[in-house]
């Protein structure tokens, strides 16, 4: 609720589904305790919360809107009569509680919000997206929490004049505490996530960096990590780090099982009395491809390229399953055609032939992908295609 039309009156901002069409609902307060329909905006099909902030300092009312079945917030700048701008979508996955408040302790208010473990991710999280103090926010900080992280609330929990932040979790039935460094920040500031990884393989390593923000030194105590499937390979995060100076954490990933999984690196140091948590995502799959892209050469415009085949081999040991046809998309995706003998399935360390042609039909580069549906893990899986018209 918020005086979005500024009469001096409360007003609200429901979310709302009419025939499976999701709507925002403002209804403009009489005074009276009874309302009037305003506006209606379509807003994100799975909404759960609405938070209210001054995103721009001026007076006027803004809205921010969850989806906890998409990858986005929707963002809603008021004009200050009781209406709003089309949203502006910000990547936060699985969104399904949002507040607001100052979280930095810059005067700009920033949106805090609570992630189900959904699209992915293992565990639920809560993001942090700082403001920009002009309705604009930053990319999210994600921080790994329970499994089920349902809703938060914020307040100074242990009196340093900083926000925190309790996260309830429905389905462990606690209520997690992340406590506020504002000394150490991290990059990636979302899960270092590595790419799809053929089971029983090893990625390259990934780091994330950490730095001190803050004004004084900052003593790192320990660093650890969950383990399998996960393996810490390089550490510079150790004794004192100077103000303004970074160190980093390096990992790989070996895929163990089908689909996604989650790992962290655990950071123990003088900025909280609790650990600081960079998230690990990594997918397994049993879907190899080779090779894992094609490349052809120039062809005229108006002619068809002799055919290149990517060989799909089922590397598992039960049958693998596609869920949708072998199919070509992406930019250029009609310079592309695609035929196949994989049928709706194919037997454990069995092999079929993707058999790819290309028939530019303009000059100059032109890229799509071969797209894979299935449940060998890492769906829907894609090689890259790439050819010069000429």
């Amino acid at each position: 609720m918020g005086d979005f039309d500024r009469n001096g009156t409360l007003d609200l901002a429901v979310t709302t589904e009419i025939s499976f069409a999701p709507y925002i609902v403002i209804l403009l307060g009489n005074g009276d305790g009874t309302f009037t329909q305003g506006a209606t905006y379509p807003g994100p099909p799975n909404c759960q919360s609405i938070a209210v902030g001054d995103f721009r300092s001026d007076g006027r009312l803004d809205l921010v809107a969850t989806d906890y079945l998409g990858v986005h917030m929707n963002v809603f700048l008021g004009n200050g009569d009781g209406t709003f701008q089309p949203p502006v979508l910000y990547e936060s996955i699985s969104s399904n509680w949002a507040t607001v408040a100052d979280f930095n302790g810059d005067g700009k208010l920033d949106l805090i919000v609570s992630n189900l473990s959904f699209n992915g991710y293992s565990i639920g999280s809560v993001s942090v997206l700082l403001g920009n103090g002009d309705g604009t926010f930053q990319p999210q900080m994600v921080f790994p929490t329970g499994s089920l992280s349902t809703s938060l609330a914020v307040g100074d929990f242990n009196g340093d004049h900083k926000l925190d932040v309790i996260d309830m979790d429905q389905q462990a039935s606690y209520m997690i505490t992340l406590l506020n460094t504002a000394s150490v920040t991290f990059s990636p500031t979302s899960p270092v996530t590595f790419p799809t990884q053929l089971i029983g393989t090893t990625s390259a390593p990934l780091s994330a960096t950490l730095t001190n923000s803050g004004a004084t030194a900052l003593t790192i105590a320990s660093v650890a990590y969950s383990g399998k499937p996960f393996r810490m390979t390089q550490n510079t995060c150790r004794g004192s780090l100077a103000p303004g100076a970074k160190c980093a954490i390096t990992a790989n990933f070996t895929a163990q099982v089908k689909d996604s999984v989650s790992g962290t690196l655990t950071i123990r140091d003088s900025a909280s009395s609790k650990p600081q948590v960079v998230e690990l995502v990594g997918t397994g799959t049993v879907v190899k491809l080779s090779p894992p892209r094609l490349k052809f050469p120039p062809q005229k415009v108006g002619t068809t390229s002799a055919p290149q085949t990517i060989q799909l081999t089922n590397t598992g040991s039960v049958v693998l399953n596609f869920t949708w046809v072998i199919g070509i998309n992406g930019r250029n995706y009609n310079d592309f055609s695609e035929s196949d003998n994989c049928g709706s399935a194919l037997g454990a360390a069995a092999s079929c032939t993707i058999t790819i042609t290309f028939s530019p039909h303009k000059t100059g580069v032109r890229s799509a992908y071969v797209e894979i549906q299935d449940d060998g893990g890492g769906s829907p899986q894609e090689a890259p295609l790439r050819g010069t018209g000429d």
